[in-house]
């Protein structure tokens, strides 16, 4: 009887995860090698270290509340994608209300121009000014004062979800911790989560500021996910990851700070302007620029980093760099499309053209994370870039392959498949491979008496 029992116990198991996994996908296309499901299996352990100045103080509202968590039926990765579920019902709401990341019928004005002939400069530096900058005629651009057409509450819900999120972030861990559900795939999962809202928080943001369709929001776009794919990229080798004085934790709490100011003032309030000197400056433009200084500086501190590995540990040169080349790429034909655009998709189509940039830079972190944790190779050849080639072909060849913002639709929701598609069947394979359970708890292992150790119990 106690066999019978414990083989349907067994059963059940047995089937609850074979449902649960088929759930997760429906293909069954693998990517995940062979030498790398032998790599996961033979153990992971993840090595970071979290210097942020704010995360400690957190800790003591953290660490309290992780303790209210049910212990014995919140997975920890569930709580990830509940937090990530704030993240997107915000990104969709500013999608709704901001399309164009700046109020309807405002027209964008430069964040920074300059006055010609001005007392302040000589004129080699005045020249020089003038041909880098928006010039303008006056000593000042005209303020807009409009009437701030989004509501309030808007931002606020902004502020709350990013909040939620963080906190789930921070939580997710030591439910894991706690629970002993720990393993590869709560990594994969969280930065999985992560390479995601990155892209979905910063549009968010660029709506609340102000800032439209234009080359800045895009550098900045990109800038931040360049951090986040480096970030893993230098973890690939060394083994350790590193989070600085100023990481995400400070990032988002500033993002928070941004919606909450506009809940206050209104949008309107980014795009009022101040004069220094011959320089014409919008309130937005301060944040834009302490953002740009922020990534190169990380940047540069991230390549000297790896340099140095480099060098110290005699790696081959070559194989290094060369995981660069699918993010340069990307990049490339990001900026290329958006300057030959003949429907001007940047500036006339922003969160359209931004998010499906941003789902093939976290297409590609998704393949450096699987890489990394399996210890598998990641080569320079990564077929998702051919998403972007495609619409910068297009557009170049003047829509040769279809009507352009026809294309660019396409191409969102292939990103968009592809990235969870990618997702899906990854956490499949490593359920099944370690035997665990993705969103709910794994049931404690209680060995099940053999059959001969059944009959030796009988005879005896």
């Amino acid at each position: 009887m106690s066999g019978s029992s414990s083989s349907s116990a067994g059963g059940n198991l047995s089937s609850r995860k074979y449902f649960q996994s088929n759930l997760l996908s429906a293909t069954g296309v693998g990517y995940m090698t062979p030498q790398g499901i032998t790599n996961l299996k033979q153990g992971y352990k993840y090595a970071s270290t979290d210097r942020s100045l704010i995360a400690p103080i957190f800790q003591h509202f953290w660490t309290p509340l992780a303790e209210y968590l049910p212990r014995n039926h919140l997975a920890p990765n569930l709580i990830t994608l509940i937090g990530l579920a704030f993240i997107i019902f915000s990104f969709l709401l500013n999608w709704y209300y901001l399309p164009n990341l700046i109020e309807d019928n405002i027209p964008v004005q430069p964040l920074i121009s300059y006055t010609r002939h001005s007392s302040y400069l000589p004129p080699s530096m005045d020249k020089f000014f003038a041909s880098i900058l928006p010039v303008t005629e006056h000593s000042r651009i005209p303020q807009q004062v409009v009437t701030n057409s989004i509501p309030s509450m808007i931002f606020y819900i902004h502020a709350i979800c990013l909040f939620v999120y963080q906190t789930m972030d921070a939580l997710d861990g030591k439910q894991a911790r706690r629970t002993g559900n720990s393993s590869p795939l709560g990594e994969l999962f969280d930065h999985g989560c992560d390479a995601l809202s990155t892209s979905l928080v910063a549009l968010t943001t660029f709506g609340a500021l102000q800032l439209g369709g234009t080359y800045p929001v895009l550098a900045l776009l990109c800038g931040s996910l360049i951090v986040f794919f480096v970030a893993q990229w230098m973890e690939f080798h060394t083994g350790f990851l590193d989070l600085g004085r100023i990481n995400v934790t400070e990032v988002q709490l500033i993002c928070c700070a941004v919606y909450v100011s506009t809940g206050i003032m209104g949008p309107a309030f980014w795009r009022q302007t101040f004069i220094v000197g011959p320089f014409t400056i919008q309130y937005n433009a301060l944040m834009v620029l302490t953002q740009i200084v922020s990534i190169m500086c990380n940047l540069l501190v991230s390549l000297l980093r790896i340099r140095r590995f480099v060098n110290t540990n005699s790696l081959p040169k070559s194989l290094v760099y060369s995981q660069l080349i699918p993010l340069v790429m990307s990049l490339g034909f990001a900026v290329s499309w958006a300057l030959v655009s003949p429907n001007q998709v940047l500036q006339n189509h922003p969160t359209t053209f931004l998010l499906t940039v941003g789902l093939v830079f976290a297409n590609l972190v998704e393949r450096m994370l699987v890489a990394r944790v399996c210890r598998d190779r990641f080569t320079w050849y990564q077929p998702i870039v051919l998403l972007l080639f495609f619409g910068w072909l297009n557009a170049a060849l003047d829509e040769i392959f279809g009507p352009e913002i026809l294309i660019l639709q396409i191409l969102l929701s292939l990103s968009l498949l592809t990235y969870l598609h990618f997702a899906l069947c990854v956490i499949n394979d490593i359920c099944g491979f370690l035997d665990i359970y993705c969103l709910t708890l794994n049931p404690p292992r209680v060995p099940i008496p053999s059959a001969s150790s059944d009959t030796i119990k009988k005879q005896g």
